[in-house]
């Protein structure tokens, strides 16, 4: 469940002045709580890929870009792939 299962359905359409006019149907008190998992979960995230993170940024002040190929090679020497989850593996 999301934010975007959440929404009006016009909310979710396609065209851009109907998302833009639709009303929210979440509560503030709601959103302000996916807003605070959301952001747990993200911080988590980079806490346990920090090592990862700073190789790529390393190499990105380097060289400036960064290939897909490049990016999953430099995360792979970071996963253990017996006992990362499913969200842990990242695919471009």
């Amino acid at each position: 469940m999301g934010p975007w299962a959440l929404m009006e359905p016009a909310a979710q359409s396609g065209d851009v002045v109907l998302r833009m006019l639709a009303r929210n149907s979440v509560s503030e008190n709601l959103a302000a709580d996916i807003d605070d998992q959301a952001y747990d979960v993200a911080k988590e995230h980079v806490r346990r890929n920090r090592a990862a993170i700073y190789q790529l940024v390393d190499v990105v002040m380097e060289t400036e870009t960064l290939t897909g190929d490049e990016f999953r090679a430099i995360l792979s020497e970071h996963v253990d792939r017996e006992t990362a989850a499913p969200t842990e593996l990242v695919t471009a």
